[in-house]
């Protein structure tokens, strides 16, 4: 079975460069429409993988209540897996990268998810506009570090608005916060400090991915300070 889902993958991605807008398929039992915009395709809606970050969540969301606040939404993985799971849970997505946000929109709105809220900008622990740097449209590898990704391609880097995350948590006016994942590629030292204040305040459940350092100093350092917080 998992054969067929590669190939039919593969034939998707093929597809979505001559004009195929959208594909449905069987995700754990529940039927997904996901955009094929440009090339842009998360093959793992096709052939699902990462079945430990579902189990994980489903764990999360049914002993601790409140919503789920997704840093580092990309294309929405996080989103699709809570919504295999219940249709209830307010689902909060923070994503910068202005492909992977209409992507986003277009994944909610063809899907007709409730209750699901896209935040176009980054969580850091100070307010400024940096760049990011991405290996492609859509990148899943898309930094502000220029340590990473290795393989950043011209035209598809963008500047954008990084703010403090306890502050933009304070404007949603949260009643409760089940789970806070953060994925950032290097970036997730600055996520959590921006986030301290909301972690004390509602002790949520953290899912927390740090890259590979790929043996470099800085960003084992990094690691380290964000593995010590």
């Amino acid at each position: 079975m998992r054969v067929l889902q590669i190939i039919k993958r593969e034939i998707v991605i093929a597809l979505s460069q001559i004009g195929l807008k959208k594909v449905a398929s069987n995700y754990m039992g529940m039927r997904l429409v996901s955009p094929t915009i440009y090339g842009m395709v998360n093959g793992g809606y096709i052939a699902p993988g990462e079945f430990w970050m579902s189990d994980c969540l489903e764990a999360f969301i049914a002993t601790r209540p409140g919503c789920v606040l997704d840093v580092g939404a990309n294309k929405g993985v996080y989103l699709v897996k809570l919504r295999v799971i219940t249709g209830e849970v307010e689902y909060y997505g923070v994503e910068p990268n202005p492909s992977c946000t209409f992507y986003l929109k277009e994944l909610i709105r063809l899907n007709g998810f409730e209750k699901a809220l896209i935040l176009p900008f980054a969580f850091s622990d100070l307010k400024e506009v940096r760049m990011i740097y991405a290996g492609g449209r859509g990148s899943k590898k898309a930094s502000a570090h220029l340590s990473f990704p290795p393989d950043r391609v011209p035209g598809h880097s963008f500047a954008t608005y990084f703010t403090i995350g306890d502050e933009v948590v304070d404007t949603l006016d949260l009643q409760e916060l089940a789970v806070i994942k953060i994925d950032v590629e290097g970036g997730e030292l600055e996520a959590l400090r921006g986030l301290i204040r909301t972690i004390e305040r509602y002790r949520p459940y953290l899912y927390c991915e740090i890259s590979r350092t790929g043996g470099d100093p800085d960003l084992i350092a990094r690691a380290r300070q964000t593995c010590e917080l």
